[in-house]
């Protein structure tokens, strides 16, 4: 019987379902622990209700010329209960529960749809190029996807040899094998008949509804917000704010201040770095791991070395057998020659390239240079640790700390990698020259400023779209009751 792996289906259909809900299927503030009726046990049995005349395609909302069936209020009240269900053991069964969770996922679906329902109402579209880049870009999706089920399935259960990126690489058997388990299983966990094709257009759909809403949002924002500039008051606000937070986070763990210089460094953030804490290096590294997997012999032999010395080492002090102590040191030898074979295969090349790295520094070479050519492509030209408690470089950053500035380590064996640091020089702590970052201190400000705008003006189109639905409560009256 070939094994089934269900399992995998439902989690990337659950992935893509939270994908296709695209944050709106959570509510704020709404927990089993904050709704007591949700969680009560004694809860009232659930009023009869008439579910044989319910349709899955039936309108249930309208929103403009925008219509929201039942179907898709069944889907994402269903998404609600099944992660009640999952994280706190919560079953709904009570009638005010029914319709507190099912009003939620009616309001979600609403707030998913108002931006188009508002693009409408203020005239804003996206262009057919625009149109046209949404949809080659869920093509390539859809095709990845599609590519990756079937080569994984293929390896599962079609006898592949590995997991291929293409799928023409796969033979007409393996295929055939990947094929059949895939439908095989979709017809079970979704209906009948149902095929890896049916699943795909599914997503595709949802995926190009998704994309357009996030650039129709983007639009409506570009189109609401304009050039959007922001006062000196506003600004001097911001950074004293800023400033105060920054100080407080960066003192309490200067590597988030290590973090935050690199994120900014990085286009990750755009908030510019105001402050620096006490203690922090500025170092280069040159860092050289094992590329050999590490053998769980060696850690098993050392554990038997240590008790064989504690062993001689008692006997040795007692006026032991003669005759152990020698089997001890026989035992003893035999293992440290196996785990001496066993390290250097594990890592000798990385000792042997961390001694021509130091070869080169100490010829001159300069360090950048050394760096560039030892170290993995991306390493970082130069980093910031903090001297104590450096949570990710750890005793590294002792060692730096003991140099003088613009001279660097020897070798130095850390958790089975290998580094030579050297310090060029000590970051000054307090606050950072504000001229020197004051068009990004007004970017960030501007930046922060228009988010709130932008979210309060959101937010009450969300309340206007609420206001405006049309509901039609028979034809979703059943969710929550059906079996």
């Amino acid at each position: 019987m070939m094994k089934r792996n269900n399992k995998w289906i439902a989690l990337l259909t659950a992935a893509l379902m939270a994908l296709s809900f695209a944050g709106c299927l959570v509510p704020e503030a709404k927990t089993p622990e904050a709704n007591a009726s949700a969680s009560a046990t004694d809860a009232a049995p659930a009023a009869p209700v008439d579910t044989a005349s319910y349709d899955r395609e039936a309108i249930a909302v309208e929103l403009g010329d925008i219509k929201i069936t039942a179907g898709e209020i069944e889907d994402s009240y269903n998404y609600y209960v099944s992660m009640l269900q999952s994280y706190y053991g919560v079953e709904i069964t009570d009638d005010a529960s029914i319709k507190e969770y099912r009003d939620m996922a009616i309001n979600d679906l609403i707030h998913y749809y108002m931006p188009q329902w508002k693009a409408a109402e203020l005239g804003v579209k996206l262009t057919a190029e625009e149109e046209a880049e949404i949809e080659a870009d869920v093509d390539a999706q859809i095709d990845e996807l599609r590519t990756g089920l079937i080569c994984e399935y293929a390896h599962e259960y079609g006898g592949a040899e590995e997991v291929y990126d293409d799928v023409s690489k796969l033979t007409t058997e393996e295929l055939d094998g990947a094929m059949t388990e895939i439908n095989l299983e979709l017809s079970q966990y979704f209906r009948e008949g149902y095929t890896l094709e049916d699943y795909l257009a599914e997503q595709q759909k949802s995926l190009i509804a998704d994309m357009r809403t996030s650039a129709i949002s983007d639009k409506l924002r570009e189109a609401s917000m304009g050039d959007y500039s922001v006062n000196d008051e506003a600004v001097e606000t911001w950074y004293a704010d800023t400033l105060e937070a920054q100080k407080t986070a960066y003192d309490a763990d200067p590597s988030a201040y290590r973090d935050a210089v690199e994120d900014y460094a990085s286009g990750n953030s755009t908030v510019p770095v105001l402050y620096a804490p006490e203690g922090m290096l500025r170092v280069q590294i040159i860092e050289i791991a094992p590329e050999a997997e590490r053998d769980i012999k060696i850690d098993t032999n050392r554990s038997q070395m240590a008790e064989l010395e504690a062993e001689y080492g008692k006997l040795a002090l007692n006026n032991g057998e003669a005759e152990r102590m020698a089997e001890i040191l026989q035992e003893y030898a035999l293992l440290k020659t196996e785990n001496d074979a066993l390290e250097e295969a594990f890592i000798g090349e990385a000792r042997a390239k961390i001694n021509k790295a130091y070869e080169a520094l100490e010829e001159e070479t300069p360090f950048e240079e050394v760096m560039k050519q030892y170290n993995a492509e991306g390493a970082a030209a130069e980093t910031l640790l903090c001297a104590d408690g450096d949570e990710r470089y750890g005793e590294l950053c002792d060692f730096a700390a003991e140099l003088l500035e613009g001279t660097y380590s020897e070798p130095i064996l850390i958790d089975d990698v290998y580094y030579i640091v050297k310090l060029i020089g000590k970051q000054p702590a307090g606050v950072i020259d504000r001229n020197e970052i004051a068009d990004a201190i007004r970017a960030a400000a501007a930046a922060d400023s228009e988010d709130a705008e932008w979210n309060a003006l959101y937010e009450e189109w969300e309340t206007e779209a609420e206001t405006a639905a049309i509901r039609h409560e028979d034809a979703y009256a059943a969710i929550g009751y059906l079996a």
